[in-house]
């Protein structure tokens, strides 16, 4: 398998959800226009000063807006917490492309956003993925919408990867999580 969906709660999570879902937005903002379709209230987050500019610019809905926001700053998240209240959280494809040293931290700020009432969506590529995608790309070449990044970005030693079982066990422990899925 060469991605895995987990769907986390806290433990000791109450039984109310939380209206807003934040929704890491990858730039342009599609996932969080998404989201609109099952929550309130949708705040589209990205470390990128410039990918949060570029979704907004995209389009507006009074339910929706963007944010920038660096997981690896855990007080940040508590400020957007302490603002915004317990969260839905959805993150696709960004704890793999963390250090192993910083995933931990990136784990609690997703702590501070869920709260107590919210639940992790989390869809990340694990460790086999690294050599299927490695594969792929032997036998057919990138895929067109793949080819900027990975001539920009890759002779930079920037590498794709995967989070391996026992990534998932440690970053999100049975004593702290529980896996609904």
């Amino acid at each position: 398998m060469c991605g895995k969906v987990l769907q986390i709660r806290m433990a000791g999570r109450s039984t109310s959800a939380p209206a807003k879902s934040l929704k890491n937005s990858g730039g342009c903002g599609r996932r969080a226009v998404a989201g609109l379709t099952r929550f309130r209230s949708v705040i589209g987050v990205d470390i990128a000063p410039s990918a949060t500019e570029q979704a907004r610019a995209a389009g507006s809905d009074p339910h929706l807006s963007f944010r920038v926001l660096d997981l690896l700053d855990p007080e940040q998240a508590g400020a957007l917490h302490e603002e915004i209240g317990d969260a839905n959280v959805h993150v696709r494809g960004v704890l793999h492309q963390f250090p192993p040293a910083y995933r931990k931290m990136a784990v609690e700020s997703l702590v501070w956003l869920l709260g107590r009432n919210g639940t992790l969506y989390l869809k990340e590529l694990t460790s086999s993925s690294e050599a299927y995608l490695a594969d792929m790309l032997n036998e057919f070449g990138p895929p067109l919408s793949l080819r900027r990044v990975m001539v920009e970005l890759f002779p930079f030693n920037i590498k794709w990867g995967g989070l391996s079982d026992a990534d998932f066990n440690e970053l999100f422990s049975s004593e702290r999580f529980i896996r609904v899925r």
